[in-house]
Order: structure tokens, then sequence, then C-alpha cells
């Protein structure tokens, strides 16, 4: 960001007043006013414009030009930059509001005169880096607003800690704060949540799925020049076992006591999906929604406050071949001491160790259980899967290859 980045609400390609700005630490805030003349003096020609601004926690910027010069309807100065620079500081900050008392000096007949002029206010995001703009073209709001509104952050460590922190209480927003983002929002199934940040950030239903959640992590970590990636996690029979073409049950089902299939070696649940329709390449989508009848999907029950999703509780699907998290891979932040890689923003959760540990680490917080997708059949009560608890191991399969893993 170099100066002042402008929310242009009619699209005129001018500012209006108390839209929202975002700079860089180590910049200098600058503004240029403009004011009407509701009635036009003719013997003043010049006045000296005065801004006071003030923040929540007591900073305080002053502006000032001179010698302004009086055209027409109004006085416009030009662009003045504060005379003591809170934005020197390294580490982000957050004005809100950034409060500016605006008054005008001049004389009229020789005698000074002094007028206030009202008063403007802005939200002020202030960033730790340059935002890298390699994979993320756009700078969203919403991401420098997650970037910087916990404010303090002195190093890249702590900037991944802080924008964390808003993700990990599970109610995210975008920078409105009575817009809510979810994560498979009741009633919104695959076809119907987003995958896309830009559509994402401007729905009015806010429903997204976790490659967006991720995105969006990602997006407001590279506001602050913090490098990750994303990573990919399925489950390990689909390279061991591929005919069974296993997906993930994630937590918050029970099982039936007495299994529909006894017979079957490992997989002795049945589970009962929806279609949903298809996927963009034609391949069917089958997932929980609508939601079945007290949340009973044949022997297995979904329950609703086990894992949390973004303002989900829980989220409306809970059966997936894959999902995406994120690894921080920023060396600066791991040269600092961040010692937590794996950041999953769809359910705020975080996932400990490296290799084979933060794989089990996922398995142990966040899967009950695997279905086998490949074999499945249409039923009066819906589409059929044979499914097994996490407990089950397969057989003729060694422990490192069950389970769950992680491809970057």
């Amino acid at each position: 960001i170099t100066g002042a980045e402008w929310k242009d609400k009619d699209y005129d390609g001018k500012p209006e007043t108390h839209e929202r700005i975002g700079y860089v630490s180590g910049d200098t805030l600058k503004i240029k006013a403009k004011f009407a003349i509701e009635d036009n003096p003719t013997d003043i020609k010049t006045v000296t414009i005065t801004g006071n601004a003030k923040t929540p926690q007591g900073k305080t910027f002053l502006f000032q030009y001179k010698n302004a010069g009086i055209s027409g309807d109004y006085v416009t100065t030009k662009q003045m930059t504060s005379a003591n620079d809170p934005l020197a500081e390294k580490g982000t900050q957050f004005f809100n509001p950034l409060t500016i008392n605006w008054r005008v000096k001049y004389k009229k007949a020789g005698i000074p005169k002094t007028k206030d002029l009202g008063t403007s206010k802005h939200t002020i995001y202030v960033t730790l880096n340059k935002p890298d703009r390699g994979e993320f073209h756009t700078l969203y709001l919403t991401s420098l607003h997650l970037a910087t509104s916990n404010p303090g952050a002195k190093n890249k460590k702590q900037a991944v800690e802080k924008t964390w922190t808003l993700f990990k209480q599970k109610n995210l927003t975008t920078w409105n704060p009575n817009r809510r983002l979810y994560y498979y929002k009741q009633g919104y199934g695959f076809n119907k949540s987003l995958t896309q940040l830009e559509p994402f950030l401007k729905s009015t239903h806010g429903s997204g799925q976790c490659g967006v959640f991720a995105d969006l992590f990602r997006a407001a970590l590279a506001v602050n020049g913090v490098h990750s990636k994303l990573v990919d996690v399925e489950p390990k029979t689909v390279l061991f076992r591929p005919s069974f073409e296993e997906r993930m049950l994630i937590k918050g089902w029970s099982f039936e006591q007495t299994p529909s299939f006894l017979k079957d070696e490992t997989h002795k649940w049945k589970l009962i999906l929806n279609w949903e329709g298809n996927d963009n390449v034609g391949q069917p989508l089958f997932g929980l929604v609508p939601p079945r009848t007290n949340h009973i999907y044949g022997d297995l029950t979904s329950h609703q406050s086990y894992l949390e999703g973004q303002n989900t509780r829980p989220p409306s699907e809970k059966v997936f071949g894959q999902h995406i998290i994120v690894k921080v891979t920023d060396q600066e932040a791991i040269a600092k001491g961040l010692s937590t890689f794996y950041y999953d923003p769809s359910y705020g959760q975080a996932y400990h160790g490296e290799g084979r540990d933060a794989e089990r680490d996922f398995e142990s917080q966040a899967v009950v259980g695997y279905v086998r997708f490949r074999s499945y059949f249409e039923t009066p009560e819906g589409v059929m899967f044979y499914a097994r608890k996490k407990s089950e191991k397969l057989p003729n399969l060694t422990e490192d290859k069950q389970g769950i893993m992680f491809t970057e």
C-alpha cells in the first residue's frame, strides 16, 4: 500500500468522507482536505487549515496547511503530512476511528479569526510490511482488516498469531461486523457454498467451503508479507487402497451399537446420504443437505454440538474426500519462534507437529470414521454407503498406510 487506499463507494474515482484507509508501518500519514465555502468573502484571499487528529488509544496527529487559496466555491489543501508520525512505529496498528477536528484560521480586517469546520472520522489500518501481492493480486478490505484489526504485531510470528486469533474464535466476519462468514451455513450444501474468494466476500449468504477459508487466511497473512501454502488433507487409502476411495467422517457422529453389515470386516455401519446434484465436471455430490429427521443417517446420527465451523455448530456438511488447510512456511516467522505450522481456518483448529505427527493430530481432533465411497446403492431411504470407525483398522495395511495424509 503506498499512501492511502480508499474504498470508492460511488465509483466516481474520488474518495468519500469516512472511508477506510490502509498504510504500511514506517510510512507517513498523508491527507488532503477540501471544504465548501457557503459565503464567499471577497476580502479574504488565503486561510490556514488545521486538523487535530486523535485515536482511541490516545495517539495524536497534527496536520496544517498555510496560505490555502480560496478559489471558487472551495478551499482545497495540498497534501499534508502529520507533524508527529505514529506510523513510524514498526508493527500492525488499527485506529477505529481516527477523529480529526478541523479548523480554519484567517484574518478579517486585520483581526485574527478562528472557525470550527467540523469533524471527520476514518478507520486506519497499518500493516507490518508491504503486502505480498504475488498470489493475491487484489487487496480486499476484509483481508486488510483481518491482518491488522487485532493490532500489536511487531514481527511476522506475532502477525500470524494475531490474525489466527480472529479465526480460532470461530465467529469470523468481513470488515463489516454484521456480515458473518459461514463454513457450510445451515441449509447450504456443496452446490451453494462458494469456492472463490471474491464472490464469497461479496455474497449475501456468506457460505463457503474449506478452500475459500484457506484462501482468506493466506490472503490476510500476505497483507503482512507472511508466506504460506495450501495443504490437501485426504485419507491414505486414496493411495494404498484406491478401490475403497474412502472419505472422512468429520467429528460429531455416533454409531449404532448394532450395525447393519455385521459380515463386513470393517465397514459395518450403514450411512444414508442425500444426492445434492453434480459438481462442475459432472460427478455426483452426496451430503447432508437437507438434514434428515432427527439428524439420523442410517446407522449414524449427526450431533449438533461437537466440532464447530466458522459460525456453524456444526457445519451442514461433514463427509469429505478432501479438506484444505494452510501451512505457514515463512522463514522469518519460524526464526522468531513460530512452532505451529498447520492451520485449519474452516474449523478454527491448529494441528501440531510436523509430518506424521501433524497428520495424526488432524485425525485425532477432526475425524471419527471413514466411508467407503465407491460402493454405494440407491435405496428408498437415500443413497447408501458403508462406514467404519477410525478404530476399525483395515486388514493387510500397515499402520503407516492408514489414517490421514497431508499433500503440500
